[in-house]
């Protein structure tokens, strides 16, 4: 699994509430990035971007 990117765990953490629950986040599959996991995700072009995006999302309240 991929080094955990800082400014993405951050980010997790300010929209789940709190590391356990961010770095539980971000090592499942999530069905809004195919089936992938969020840490396996960010490894594609453009994929941090949509995985920073997919918490925006949630952060909103918009169903993903």
């Amino acid at each position: 699994m991929s080094k955990i990117n800082q400014k993405l765990l951050a980010r997790a953490v300010e929209v789940l509430g709190n590391e356990r629950d961010a770095l539980h986040w971000l090592q499942t599959p999530r069905s809004a990035l195919n089936n992938q996991i969020p840490l396996k995700f960010i490894e594609t072009d453009g994929g941090q971007q949509e995985v920073l995006d997919l918490l925006g999302r949630i952060e909103h309240g918009v169903f993903s």
